[in-house]
């Protein structure tokens, strides 16, 4: 069966979305939510699971494990005591920092196999094609950009 050049496309999106979780997170959410708390402060539990775009059932398990580990504490929040905070303890600032060292370590090895000028040209091209997308499909959502962490 001929693949045309539009599925190539999608199906190398597809690989490489793949491949970039399994080497940014691996299986584990926990260095994402570190990060993501050491570079946001306090967080409720639904803005993390928005922020991460996780199901709060798998957020809730992932926190109580890193709760249970003292990574993290959960607080009511003082305007709506249903909610809750969450902070980063000690030792989960020192994790988190040695998670975003960790992350760094990655991106500068990630396009070790493109050019400068061939990075900006894939940079530019997905920009053209997120902007388009976000246009003609009506798609929204956070987009990382301007070497934010996200996660």
């Amino acid at each position: 069966m001929l693949i045309d050049r539009n599925e190539k496309l999608v199906h190398s999106l597809w690989d490489v979305h793949h491949k970039m979780r399994l080497l940014h997170d691996g299986k584990s959410s926990q260095s994402r939510i570190l990060i993501v708390l050491r570079e946001h402060g306090s967080m409720t539990q639904r803005e993390l699971t928005d922020h991460l775009h996780v199901r709060p059932g798998s957020a809730s398990e992932i926190l109580t494990k890193m709760e249970q580990s003292g990574l993290i504490t959960r607080t009511p929040n003082q305007s709506d005591q249903r909610t809750m905070d969450i902070f980063l303890t000690e030792k989960g600032n020192s994790l988190a920092l040695e998670a975003r060292e960790q992350r760094k370590a990655l991106y500068d090895k990630i396009f070790v196999c493109l050019t400068p000028e061939e990075q900006d040209t894939l940079f530019s091209l997905l920009e053209k094609l997120l902007a388009d997308w976000e246009t003609r499909f009506e798609i929204s959502g956070e987009r990382h950009r301007n070497n934010k962490s996200e996660e």
